[in-house]
């Protein structure tokens, strides 16, 4: 403790302490007219009193639920709708479970099993558990910084285990000849704007929620290219920025520009035909407005059964990356067209074809003879 005297004759009695929440020192002080022996143990006295109020342990009877929801107040309006969407039925599901809990009744046993019982019983799958245990993880976090609850013992032992996964194939992609029977299937039963929307989008890898949010203004035909400024979020019904945060551009050639022309003139007709709004530019719409659905083009493409693959929309994109990659295009390159933050997924690609030209070049070089 150290005093220091005021100009108006009163002495200020001061005491430094650490905030167990950030771990900073500050102060407290007290004032008094007088500064003596006695004063001074008296000031000794209350200031520890203020600075044991102060760091005290904050309450434990607050229940998950009521520190879960003042998490979501902070946290939701800083992502994206679709990430809100998905966080929301997370914490759903996680407060069905341990809302009632006040906190320090909490254990990561509790966690642990409830992943456990919902992995076995087929209600949940990995990858869901692995985003929910994210959200616990994010809220146990959030008691830390801004309540001062230590729940690092539970964060430290939470585990998932490693059941009911998915099967992740990294190469959905079409052949030509399955790209070529694609776009015939639709020719042939007049479904000419499915077939510009399968062409366009195996051409530029683009992904199916940016092409849909696709309008007139982004495409520069002199300099064959496409802004990708945004991404349609199927779920909440609204634009967003694309995936990565960030606008790209998208280059395109004679070919992709006549089908893009093709789809402008077809969209215009749709706008005299269903009355549409002249400011709805979007080059790929229903007969209401909106953007054409995931759903509906991959009901479509159900419709042309190509033996052995499920096709979605999905593999478009993977075929402009496998198509690429066989045209040497540089993995950097094929990244940026494709709007990846890496060429991780490109590099895995790249690896598959290499595996793949290894072993032709071995089959061939059996028979491989020059005299």
């Amino acid at each position: 403790m150290w005093i220091e005297e005021q100009k108006n004759g009163k002495f200020k009695y001061i005491e430094r302490y650490e905030d167990p929440l950030t771990g900073k020192l500050k102060k407290v002080s007290l004032t008094h007219t007088k500064h003596n022996k006695r004063v001074e143990k008296e000031m000794i006295i209350r200031l520890q009193e203020k600075i044991d109020k102060r760091t005290a342990n904050p309450s434990t009877a607050i229940t998950f639920r009521e520190l879960s929801n003042e998490w979501g107040k902070m946290y939701f309006p800083t992502v994206k709708p679709s990430t809100q969407t998905r966080s929301k039925t997370h914490l759903r599901a996680l407060n069905e479970a341990f809302g009632n809990y006040t906190i320090d009744k909490l254990k990561a046993a509790h966690f642990n099993a409830f992943y456990l019982e919902n992995l076995r019983n087929g209600r949940f799958k990995y990858n869901t558990v692995a985003q929910m245990n994210s959200v616990v993880k994010r809220i146990l976090k959030y008691a830390y910084k801004f309540k001062g609850y230590d729940l690092s013992h539970i964060s430290r032992l939470l585990d998932i285990p490693k059941m009911n996964q998915t099967k992740k194939n990294e190469l959905k992609y079409l052949e030509r000849d399955e790209l070529v029977q694609i776009l015939d299937f639709f020719s042939e039963n007049q479904m000419e704007e499915y077939r510009r929307l399968a062409y366009l989008q195996a051409h530029t890898g683009m992904r199916y929620s940016e092409m849909a949010s696709l309008r007139f203004e982004d495409i520069n035909f002199s300099e064959y290219t496409i802004s990708v400024k945004r991404s349609y979020d199927f779920e909440n019904k609204l634009f967003t920025s694309p995936k990565t945060g960030n606008e790209r551009t998208v280059f395109t050639n004679n070919a992709i520009n006549k089908v893009l022309k093709d789809q402008i003139y077809w969209s215009q007709l749709n706008t005299l035909q269903y009355n549409h709004d002249r400011d709805n530019t979007l080059l790929f719409k229903t007969r209401y407005g909106n953007p054409i659905s995931t759903l509906s083009f991959n009901n479509r493409l159900k419709l042309v059964g190509i033996e052995g693959k499920n096709v979605t929309t999905h593999y478009f994109r993977h075929t402009f990356i496998t198509m690429a990659i066989e045209n040497r295009m540089d993995r950097g390159l094929i990244a940026r067209q494709v709007g990846h933050a890496d060429t991780n997924m490109i590099d895995k690609v790249y690896s598959h074809f290499t595996q793949s030209m290894e072993k032709q070049q071995k089959e061939a070089m059996l028979d491989f003879k020059i005299i």
